[in-house]
């Protein structure tokens, strides 16, 4: 099976706990340098502005294969489990697992996260 996709249907949505782990703030000088990269020009954040790393593993299977989850396009709303939409936020605190389709919110500081796979909605929508 080497080099063909692997197609999963799922049933129902699994819900799980992982432990708290926060998420590494970026120093000043490093947040300055990438928004100026992404600029492509010279920048400096606001003195009160935080930038943070995302994760580098999947809280629900380990993977490295992980991705932001917010949807450039903004459109996606309707598919995604609750769990993974924040109402203010929407997906700006969102992580997807490329390897086991979890996805969870990851908060900046450590409290527990629960993740749910997969990441959208399974079955009817009430």
């Amino acid at each position: 099976m080497l080099g063909q996709d692997v197609v999963v249907a799922y049933l129902s949505n699994e819900v799980d706990h992982a432990a708290a782990r926060g998420r590494i703030v970026v120093s000043r000088t490093e947040a300055d340098r990438v928004v100026s990269d992404l600029a492509g020009h010279p920048m400096t954040l606001p003195v009160d502005a935080v930038m943070t790393h995302g994760p580098e593993t999947c809280p629900a299977c380990g993977a490295l294969t992980v991705q932001w989850g917010c949807d450039p396009d903004g459109d996606l709303r309707e598919p995604i489990h609750p769990l993974v939409w924040d109402e203010t936020e929407w997906m700006a605190d969102s992580f997807i697992c490329l390897t086991c389709d979890a996805g969870w919110i990851e908060p900046d500081h450590a409290e527990p996260i629960t993740w749910v796979r997969p990441y959208w909605q399974v079955g009817e929508r009430t």
